[in-house]
């Protein structure tokens, strides 16, 4: 079999989940879910609707300070969210995961 080592586990939280009473919640039955204490990628799976990133960006990073990821990243967002959410936190985003269809 494989080693959890060599594998790199992501899950996202989703809009419906970016307040605090929901979010960490959300990524504690995701790591249930998944059978994990932790996954390698955490993000978040589209911007804040409205465009005030903050509030998910800074709950992402406390997810991460909890020891729930390893490193956090985004999803879909635009070159001016990433450099507003490079301001906003105080660690790097591993990714920028965007949708891409190519057919």
């Amino acid at each position: 079999g494989i080693s959890r080592d060599e594998l790199c586990i992501t899950t996202k939280v989703t809009v419906e989940n970016f307040s605090p009473e929901r979010f960490m919640p959300s990524v504690e039955q995701s790591l249930r879910d998944l059978r994990l204490d932790r996954v390698d990628i955490l993000l978040l799976h589209w911007p804040t609707p409205g465009g005030d990133i903050k509030l998910s960006l800074e709950l992402l990073q406390e997810a991460q300070e909890r020891g729930f990821a390893s490193t956090i990243g985004v999803s879909n967002y635009t070159a001016a969210m990433m450099r507003q959410a490079k301001q906003i936190t105080g660690v790097p985003l591993v990714t920028n995961q965007v949708e891409f269809h190519p057919l």
